[in-house]
């Protein structure tokens, strides 16, 4: 075990070198940009005005988050956060490496083989998705991921409490936290007595209440900061697939070659039916195939959760099937067999981040054939993602 642990930790520090040597490499523009003024404007103005002044839509905790990490850049280099500035992407390659050493020091504790160990901790870190997403891209969905495996793994030792102190900071952190609610709260109602999941409930209510706390004293409600974080984030855009490779690309695809080219999700299909109303639909039916599973390894169903989000909804983004990795990353080094699915997905879901945001390092004529390219290869890249989708909810009645 030390020898191993040392090769480990020595290739553990080369990949950390890596993510940190993309930090001069950026992608997209906008995304930085509206970063870059909402570290500045919280550099020069107090935390709890920044829904009022500035048109952030993204949670409480997330903005602490970002204020930290401003704050800190300020006091170094007395400057403040231009818009390809390494503060912006350090968040995300950080929660990468602390998702990492959470893989690896959780399948040590279960006693997993060694080997299975070492490989799911580097692939987690060197998954081609995770490392473009955050170390090149500079998304930040890696700082809810990493909250979200933790409160499961607090979960999972019957540690119920900081289970939910993190469950609650990964929706404070990023909305799409609010996806493993149900599954963490049926989990806790099969399994423990009544006033359990009450006082798990109890928690996250007292938890969002302090994160909130200084928006309340400012005299923000908390209606107010919902509108300005989650109904701003739903209403962005309501296409079938915001590029997602998912069960509404290919619909998306064939709606393109009409007049006009694209297609909303709230048009209606079947009298008052539409497209998101189906999409919802089918998420419930799905999500209720995994509640009848409760009983199942629960890392297997926050992969399902994970995955079913990312397949199903309509509007959804590329990116949004990160959880997965890093749910799947504990389960299949305990059931044989599984490994070569993660690859499969890993694939398809850098392909898919390559599709819409390519190199901006290359010539941009360049990019526009790599893009061109993978788009020629985005039908069967969907088939792939569905057909494994489908096929995990056919072994979930097995495991």
């Amino acid at each position: 075990m030390k020898e191993i642990k040392k090769i480990y930790f020595f290739l553990f520090l080369v990949i950390v070198l890596i993510k940190f040597l993309f930090l001069p490499f950026f992608g997209d523009f906008y995304d930085l940009f509206l970063h870059s003024q909402w570290a500045n404007f919280l550099i020069k103005n107090p935390i709890n005005e920044i829904y009022s002044k500035t048109n952030c839509n993204l949670p409480p905790f997330w903005v602490y988050i970002l204020w930290l990490f401003s704050k800190i850049h300020f006091l170094i280099t007395n400057k403040i956060v231009f818009v390809y500035s390494e503060v912006l992407k350090i968040p995300a390659i950080l929660f990468d490496i602390f998702t990492g050493l959470l893989i690896f020091y959780f399948l040590i504790k279960e006693k997993i083989e060694e080997k299975k160990v070492f490989l799911a901790s580097l692939f987690f870190l060197l998954n081609p998705f995770v490392f473009y997403l955050s170390s090149f891209w500079g998304q930040l969905d890696s700082i809810y991921v990493f909250f979200i495996l933790l409160s499961f793994i607090f979960l999972y030792y019957k540690k119920t409490i900081f289970a939910s102190i993190f469950l609650a900071l990964s929706f404070l952190t990023k909305l799409q936290g609010i996806i493993f609610f149900p599954l963490f709260f049926f989990i806790l109602f099969k399994n423990y007595p009544f006033k359990k999941t009450i006082f798990s409930l109890l928690t996250i209510l007292l938890v969002i209440f302090i994160i909130l706390l200084p928006f309340l004293i400012k005299g923000y409600s908390p209606v107010f900061i919902f509108q300005k974080t989650w109904i701003a984030s739903w209403r962005f855009a309501n296409f079938l697939s915001l590029n997602a490779f998912n069960l509404w690309w290919i619909p998306q695809i064939i709606f393109s070659f009409l007049e006009p080219p694209y297609i909303y999700d709230y048009l209606p299909l079947f009298g008052s039916i539409n497209f998101k109303m189906i999409s919802l639909i089918l998420f419930s039916l799905f999500y209720l195939l995994i509640i009848l599973n409760i009983r199942k390894n629960i890392f297997f169903l926050a992969s399902l959760v994970s995955f079913l989000f990312f397949m199903i909804p309509t509007a959804m983004h590329e990116r949004y099937i990160f959880p997965f990795f890093a749910f799947f990353s504990i389960f299949w080094p305990i059931k044989r067999g599984y490994l070569k699915y993660y690859f499969y997905l890993s694939l398809t879901s850098f392909l898919n981040l390559l599709a819409v945001l390519p190199p901006t390092f290359l010539f941009e004529e360049t990019q526009k054939i790599f893009s061109l390219f993978i788009g020629q290869l985005s039908i069967p890249l969907t088939l792939i993602n569905i057909f494994i989708f489908f096929y995990f909810f056919f072994i979930l009645f097995k495991i």
